[in-house]
This record gives structure tokens, sequence and C-alpha cells, in this order.
């Protein structure tokens, strides 16, 4: 196994250019790997590294994302359900309007039909409210 050589934070050991310290790179540029901060391989490898740091980001967001749509779906049933319940008790009380009108139609004395009235108007109130 080839030793490691860091320079810059970088291993350079693995650069098919790097020679005792220099760069034989074939463009026929010298390059001092240990001075030259924007050595091609050095930028390599740092590239590389964000890389492989943004793959991890990306990861990161996809999970929070995934989350996030599952709650939107969890929060989508629940306000599917709310107005199915709100659907029943309308219907509900729209029976019981009607009762109540028939029972106050129907009657010849007049004696309970403020208790109905003011059934009536709780209903009207209610149902008016959730329009």
């Amino acid at each position: 196994m080839q030793e490691k050589i860091i320079i810059d934070g970088v291993d350079v050991s693995k650069c098919c250019f790097y020679n005792s310290g220099k760069c034989d790179n074939p463009n026929g540029m010298a390059c001092n790997c240990i001075n030259n901060a924007v050595c091609y391989f050095k930028e390599l490898k740092r590239l590389e590294q964000e890389n492989e740091e943004l793959k991890i980001v990306k990861e990161q967001l996809k999970k929070w994302n995934d989350e996030n749509l599952k709650r939107q779906d969890d929060m989508q049933l629940w306000i599917d359900l709310a107005e199915e319940q709100r659907r029943k008790y309308r219907s509900a009380l729209e029976e019981i309007r009607k009762k109540c009108n028939w029972v106050e139609e129907c009657s010849v004395t007049n004696d309970n039909l403020w208790e109905y009235d003011e059934i009536l108007e709780l209903i009207n109130e209610v149902l008016n409210e959730s329009n």
C-alpha cells in the first residue's frame, strides 16, 4: 500500500504526475504541489469531496421532502374526514329542521311551539355559519 502524501489536506500520492514534491504533468508546466493551491489533482480531489458532501445534503433533502409529502397526505386525510363529518352533521340538522317545521305546521295548539322556534333558530344559525 502506497504511503499517503497529504498536501493542503489532499492525498496526492495517487496523482500520476506527482514525483517527489514536483508535478511532472505532460503539458510542460512545472507544478510545485506543495506551494500550488490550484494544482489540478488537488482541485479534482476537493471537487470530489464537495460532490460527496452535496450527495449527502441531497439525500437529506429528499428524506425531508418525502416526510413532508407524507405529512401532507396525512393532513389531507384529516381534512377529508372532517369534511365528511361536517356533511353528516349538516344533513342531520337539515332533517331535524324539517321535523321541527312539520311539527310546527301540524300542531293545533301553540303552547309548546316556542321550543321548536328556539331549536329552529339554533339550527339556522349553525347551518348559515357553515356555508
